[in-house]
């Protein structure tokens, strides 16, 4: 003779889920807008919150401390002396008013944390990019080619995550082509082989 015992367990009174199994819950996160969540967009929005709140502080954050220090190293050092060496010594009057555009954005909004982390993110893809794409690649393809990597791998991809920016910050090509020509004046960036 065996045993069975029946509970009801829809009278039950239990905190929480209830189930004679396992329970699989699934969330899903409806996009009405169409933005893919992003490291760009968070710091953007939360760049408009500091700037509403008047959030700043003074210095730099570690992120962005990086790039803003020279990187030792390198034997070809400074802007004019990185385009000069692989060549393209005649862009340098365009380069350093697109370097100089770029300063002028990061001086202007250098007291938010949220604009720095932003970008010290951006310089971080474009000296990744640099480093394992672009210079490996220099010593094979034509200047051409290189710049059609250097807009495709870098350029374009950045203005893809950038988006429409934010009321507060809009980041153009020029800007990243600015970043580019700072990074190479700080030494993260050159378009030569060892």
């Amino acid at each position: 003779m065996s045993l069975v015992s029946t509970s009801n367990l829809g009278k039950s009174h239990v905190a929480g889920d209830q189930a004679g199994n396992n329970i699989t819950k699934i969330t899903n996160y409806n996009q009405i807008d169409g933005v893919k969540p992003s490291q760009v967009n968070r710091l953007l929005k939360l760049l408009s919150d500091q700037i509403s709140k008047d959030e700043s502080m003074v210095g730099f954050v570690d992120d962005l401390q990086f790039f803003i220090d020279n990187r030792d190293g390198e034997t070809v050092v400074g802007l004019k002396q990185k385009l000069d060496f692989c060549g393209r010594g005649a862009a340098f009057n365009d380069a350093k008013k697109k370097k100089e555009l770029f300063a002028k954005l990061l001086m202007r909004f250098e007291r938010f944390s949220s604009a720095q982390q932003l970008f010290a993110y951006i310089m971080a893809a474009i000296h990744e990019t640099f480093d394992t794409k672009i210079i490996p690649s220099t010593s094979s393809l034509s200047p051409q080619e290189i710049d059609a990597m250097i807009e495709a791998e870098v350029v374009d991809k950045i203005m893809s995550e950038i988006g429409d920016g934010s009321d507060h910050l809009t980041l153009n090509r020029t800007h990243i082509k600015g970043m580019i020509y700072w990074l190479a004046d700080k030494c993260y960036v050159r378009w030569h082989c060892d």
